[in-house]
C-alpha cells in the first residue's frame, strides 16, 4: 500500500486486531460528532475552499500558529487573490507581503508552485496525490490537505497535530509495528472513512490543536478519553534544541542618506530578503556598534549587531543597491532589520 492512500475496503494493515477494527468504528464517530459541535469552523482559511486558499493557508501553517497565521493569511490572500495574481508578481513583492512569517524558503516555493500550475495545468490546481506532489513545497501532508479540504476527499494529512492523536490513541497498535514512519502512515490511511475527507481531516487537527495538546491536554473534554491509553504513554518525540548565532551586519549610508543593501542568498536565514551586508567576526578595527538586538526565531536565536565603519576601510559587495526611504518601503526587508534601521537617528554614522 502506498503511503498517503487508502488499503482497500476490508484491508487493514498488518498487525491490526479485531478490537483495533472495533475501536476504528468507535474513533471514528465519536470524532465526527465531536468536531461537528466543537471543532473549528471559521477561521479565515474556511471561508475560501478554493485548492488555491487552502494550498496557501497550508504553506503558511508549517512551523507557524495559527494566531500568527491569522495576521498573514487576508492580505496575502487579498494582495494575490488569484494563483494567476500569485503566478504574475515579483518574488520580491511576494517576499515583503510574506515578511516576518518566517522560513522564506516557503514564500518562494509558493511563487515557483504558482508558475507551474499556470503553465503546466492551465491555473487549475491537480486533483490528484501525484499532481501535487510535483509542485515544489509540497510534501505529502500537505498534498493531503489539499485533497481532503478543498475537494473533501479521504487523504492522509499527517501534521504535528494529527500525528500527537494517533500516536496516543493507537499507541498498541503502533507498538506492534515498531513506531516506524511507514506503520504511522498507513494507519492514518487505514482510519480515512470512505467520505467525508474534509470533517475527518479538520476534526483531527482540531482534536490534537484544541485538545490533545503537547502539554497539559484537556483529557476530560476529548470525545475518546473513555478509551484512550492516555497522553503519558505517548510515542515520544525529540524536539531540536535552540542554537544561538551571532550577526554582525555593516550599515552604510551616503551623503544623499541612501542605505546599502543587499539580496541575502536563496537558503538560509531572511532567504532573498533585502538586508544589509552581513560583516565577518574579524579583527574589530576601527568597526564601531551602533545598535544590538537579539531576535528568536523558532528554531535559532539572533544576537544581531549592527556596525559601521570608516570611510574606504572595506569594500562593499558588488551585488547590492543604495535605497531611498521610499525605495526600502518595497523591499522585502527582515521586520527586525526594517525595526533597527528606523530607529537610527537621522544623522547617525555610517557614510562613505
Amino acid at each position: 500500500m502506498t503511503p498517503g492512500h487508502a488499503p482497500p475496503e476490508g484491508s487493514p494493515p498488518e498487525g491490526i486486531t479485531t478490537e483495533d477494527a472495533r475501536r476504528r468504528r468507535d474513533f471514528l464517530r465519536r470524532l465526527h460528532r465531536w468536531f461537528v459541535t466543537e471543532g473549528r469552523h471559521d477561521l479565515p482559511w474556511q471561508r475560501d475552499r478554493r485548492a488555491y486558499a487552502v494550498w496557501v493557508s497550508e504553506i503558511m501553517l508549517q512551523q507557524t500558529t495559527v494566531d500568527t497565521v491569522r495576521r498573514y493569511y487576508t492580505p496575502f490572500m487579498r494582495r494575490f487573490p488569484t494563483v494567476r495574481s500569485l503566478a504574475r508578481a515579483e518574488l520580491d513583492e511576494v517576499l515583503r507581503v510574506w515578511s516576518g512569517l518566517g522560513y522564506y524558503r516557503r514564500a518562494h516555493h509558493l511563487h515557483e508552485a504558482a508558475r507551474r500550475v499556470v503553465e503546466h495545468h492551465g491555473g487549475r490546481f491537480p486533483r490528484t496525490l501525484e499532481g501535487l506532489l510535483e509542485l515544489p513545497g509540497i510534501g505529502r501532508s500537505t498534498a493531503g490537505a489539499v485533497l481532503s479540504l478543498a475537494y473533501d476527499r479521504p487523504a492522509v494529512v499527517l501534521d504535528t497535530n494529527v500525528r500527537r492523536v494517533l500516536e496516543r490513541y493507537w499507541r498498541e497498535a503502533l507498538r506492534r509495528r515498531g513506531n516506524a514512519e511507514r506503520a504511522l502512515w498507513e494507519l492514518a490511511a487505514w482510519l480515512l472513512p470512505s467520505s467525508g475527507g474534509r470533517s475527518h481531516t479538520q476534526g483531527l487537527m482540531d482534536l490534537g490543536a484544541l485538545v490533545c495538546r503537547p502539554r497539559s491536554p484537556l483529557c476530560p473534554r476529548c470525545p475518546l478519553v473513555k478509551s484512550c491509553p492516555g497522553p503519558r504513554e505517548a510515542v515520544p518525540r525529540m524536539r531540536s534544541a535552540r542554537g544561538t548565532r551571532r550577526l554582525v551586519l555593516l550599515y552604510r549610508r551616503d551623503r544623499h542618506g541612501r542605505i546599502f543593501l543587499v539580496r541575502r542568498p536563496a537558503h538560509g536565514i531572511w532567504a532573498g530578503l533585502w538586508c544589509l551586508p552581513e560583516r565577518g567576526e574579524g579583527p574589530p578595527g576601527d568597526t564601531r556598534p551602533l545598535l544590538t538586538r537579539r531576535h528568536t526565531l523558532s528554531h535559532l536565536e539572533l544576537e544581531i549587531r549592527l556596525v559601521t565603519e570608516s570611510p574606504g576601510s572595506g569594500r562593499l559587495p558588488l551585488a547590492g543597491v543604495w535605497t531611498t526611504g521610499p525605495m526600502r518601503e518595497r523591499l522585502a526587508i527582515p521586520p527586525v532589520v526594517r525595526e533597527m534601521l528606523e530607529s537610527l537617528p537621522p544623522r547617525v554614522p555610517g557614510k562613505t
